[in-house]
C-alpha cells in the first residue's frame, strides 16, 4: 500500500467514512500518481486496495508504483457516455466493498481547478454525474471532503519532491534560453512564445516527462507591469523598449506536477531606479526564504518581506501576499497571507512546497517581482528548487 493510501485510509478511519471518491485530475494525481488526460475516478476504500478507473489510452500513463486495480472504459463513440461508463464501473467497485449503506467522501465542491495537458477542455464533474452516481449507488451517501484533500495535498511525498524537482528544472531551461532572446521591439507574445514553446520542446522528453506544458505572460513597460500585481496577467502586442522592465508571470506543469515562477529583466542596460527596486525585492525573498522554519506558523512568513520592503520606503507597493502552496496546482494551500488573513494557521512541516514571490508595484514607473518555489526540507530549512538567474 502506498504511503498516499495509508494517509487517505488514516482520514477515512478517524472521519469514519467508507471510501473516498476522487474525481478531478490534480486530486487523482494526489492520490495515486496518475495524471488523467480526461474523465477518470480514483476510489479508495477504507481498507483494501484503491480502484483507478482511466480511459483505455490512458493505461500507459497510469504509474507503474501503483498497487490498486485498474479499471478501464473505451472511449469510441459506439459506447456508453463516460460519465455513464465511471459510473456503472464505480457501481462494481464499491459493491464489491460492502453490501451495507456507505458513506462515501469526494471532492466535490472545487472551484478552482488545475487545467489537464489538454488544456482547453478541462472536465468538472458537475451535478449530472452526481446524479449518475447517486442512481447506480443507491446506498451509498457523498459528502464533500475538499477542505481535507486541500489540507493533505500541502505535504508532498518524497517522489512528489523529485517531480516538482523536475518540473523547475524544465522551466529554468526555457527562461535561460529565452533571456538572451530579449530585445527592443520584439512583442511580449512573441517572447511569451519562446518561453512556452521551449517548456514543451525540451520538457517532454527531459529525464522521462511525457506532458510538459508552460503558460508564460509578459508584461512590459511602466504601465503593464505597474498592474502585474493584479488577479490575472496578460501578454499584449506590445513591442518592448529599450531599458523596458519586462515582467514575466510563468505557471507550468511537468506530467501534472507545477511550478510557479517569476523573473523580471530589463531590455538594454537597467537603470540606477530598476537596479534599486530589484534589490530590495531580491533581498526581500532571500531574507524570506532564509527566515523559513519547520515548526514556525504559516501567518509569521509574509511580515518577513513586509517589514523589509517597509523599512526600504516600498511597503505601500508590495500589493500582494507572500505566496503560496504549490504542487499540484500552481496556487494551492497554504496561503501565506498577512496574519490578519491568513484562514487557517498551519504549522509549516517537512515536504511543504512554496511559492515566494514578493514584489514592488509602482504606479506610472513599473513593478518587479521575483518568484521561486522552495521546499521544506529534512534538516528544517527551506531549499531553493528554481535556480534561473534572477538579476535583471
Amino acid at each position: 500500500m502506498s504511503t498516499r493510501s495509508e494517509t487517505i485510509q488514516r482520514f477515512l478511519e478517524e472521519r469514519k467514512l467508507d471510501g473516498l471518491l476522487l474525481n478531478l485530475p490534480e486530486n487523482i494525481l494526489f492520490g495515486s500518481g496518475y495524471w488523467p488526460s480526461t474523465a477518470a475516478a480514483l476510489f479508495v476504500p477504507a481498507s483494501g486496495r484503491p480502484t483507478l478507473i482511466v480511459p483505455k489510452p490512458d493505461l500507459t500513463f497510469v504509474p507503474q508504483g501503483f498497487t490498486g486495480e485498474v479499471r478501464t472504459y473505451d472511449t469510441r463513440m459506439e459506447d456508453d457516455p463516460t460519465d455513464l461508463f465511471i459510473a456503472k464501473l464505480l457501481q462494481g467497485a464499491v459493491g464489491e466493498k460492502s453490501a451495507s449503506r456507505l458513506l462515501i467522501g469526494c471532492d466535490r465542491f472545487m472551484q478552482t481547478i488545475a487545467g489537464t495537458h489538454i488544456g482547453g477542455e478541462a472536465r468538472v464533474p458537475g451535478a449530472p454525474f452526481f446524479a449518475l452516481l447517486e442512481n447506480h449507488l443507491p446506498a451509498s451517501d457523498f459528502v464533500d471532503v475538499t477542505s481535507w484533500v486541500y489540507e493533505a495535498r500541502m505535504l508532498k511525498t518524497p517522489e512528489e519532491v523529485v517531480a516538482l524537482r523536475r518540473t523547475a528544472q524544465v522551466v529554468d531551461h526555457a527562461l535561460q534560453v529565452a533571456r538572451p532572446r530579449l530585445a527592443p521591439g520584439m512583442k511580449e507574445t512573441e517572447l511569451a512564445a519562446i518561453i512556452e514553446g521551449e517548456i514543451q520542446a525540451f520538457g517532454v522528453g527531459y529525464d522521462g516527462a511525457r506532458r510538459a506544458r508552460g503558460f508564460a505572460f509578459v508584461m512590459s513597460g511602466p504601465e503593464n507591469t505597474a498592474s502585474a500585481w493584479a488577479a490575472y496577467n496578460i501578454s499584449t502586442d506590445r513591442k518592448i523598449g529599450e531599458g523596458d522592465l519586462v515582467l514575466i508571470e510563468l505557471d507550468s506543469q511537468v506530467d501534472g506536477y507545477w511550478s510557479d515562477l517569476s523573473r523580471t529583466w530589463v531590455a538594454g542596460k537597467a537603470s540606477t531606479k530598476q537596479r534599486e527596486v530589484w534589490t530590495a525585492v531580491h533581498d526581500s525573498q532571500k531574507l524570506t526564504v532564509e527566515a523559513l522554519r519547520v515548526g514556525d506558523r504559516i501567518s509569521k512568513v509574509d511580515g518577513i518581506a513586509r517589514e523589509f520592503l517597509t523599512a526600504r520606503g516600498y511597503g505601500p507597493e508590495f500589493l500582494h501576499h507572500i505566496g503560496h502552496g504549490v504542487g499540484f496546482s500552481f496556487h494551492e494551500a497554504p496561503y501565506l497571507d498577512p496574519p490578519s488573513r491568513v484562514p487557517s494557521d498551519f504549522e509549516i512541516r517537512p515536504h511543504m512546497v512554496f511559492a515566494i514571490e514578493p514584489g514592488v508595484y509602482i504606479e506610472g514607473w513599473g513593478g518587479i517581482r521575483i518568484e521561486d518555489n522552495v521546499v521544506m526540507n529534512e534538516t528544517g530549512r527551506a531549499e531553493y528548487l528554481s535556480t534561473a538567474d534572477r538579476d535583471l
